[in-house]
């Protein structure tokens, strides 16, 4: 339950299948196996659209208003391809192919964002969307990691068919998991 004086961190994601989650979860167990802990490892694999601190009023605000316009927003196919890295972060990810139907699905949310909040977001940075396989690695690990998977290949395609908002109160590590659907195709039978 939300409450209204409580502040949460709230995550805006795309989960993907199921296979995919299976993919991360064995590549990020290879990866600690030959090179030891790192951050980002026990995440669940997932894309990040945004992220806020809301209060409780305005999370339930920004849900609802959400759920408004995602109810008119037709699922898509995204493309996973390849590795790459953020040099500045030492992190590495499995990137994602530019889609207009992710782009506008992100503008969206963060046009939602920005009517609840509109303060936080002067100055604020672009999200790139992508999969994190590892975060804040030591460079070492980022050395390796460049290494091991710069050439190699990886490629799958999914259906978005939802979105997920995670929230936690501030002071607390479980994360609490909304799913708001995004619209179906509309399918007719013409004789």
């Amino acid at each position: 339950m939300i409450s209204n004086s409580s502040i949460y961190y709230c995550l805006i994601v795309i989960n993907p299948e199921n296979q995919i989650c299976q993919d991360i979860k064995a590549i990020k167990r290879s990866f600690k196996l030959k090179h030891g802990e790192y951050g980002g490892y026990g995440s669940t694999a997932h894309i990040t659209l945004n992220r806020e601190f809301l209060d409780g009023k305005e999370l339930k605000k920004f849900i609802n208003r959400l759920k408004e316009e995602l109810s008119t927003y037709y699922t898509f196919d995204l493309h996973l391809n390849n590795y790459d890295f953020f040099f500045e972060s030492n992190t590495f990810f499995v990137s994602i192919e530019e889609s207009s139907h992710l782009a506008n699905l992100q503008r969206l949310i963060t046009t939602q964002l920005k009517m609840i909040k509109p303060i936080s977001y002067l100055g604020r940075y672009r999200f790139s969307p992508h999969m994190t396989i590892g975060r804040t690695l030591s460079h070492r690990q980022f050395s390796e990691a460049y290494y091991e998977f710069e050439r190699q290949v990886y490629s799958k395609k999914f259906r978005v068919n939802d979105i997920a908002i995670l929230y936690s109160q501030i002071g607390d590590s479980h994360y609490e998991s909304l799913y708001l659907p995004l619209k179906n195709e509309d399918w007719a039978v013409v004789y």
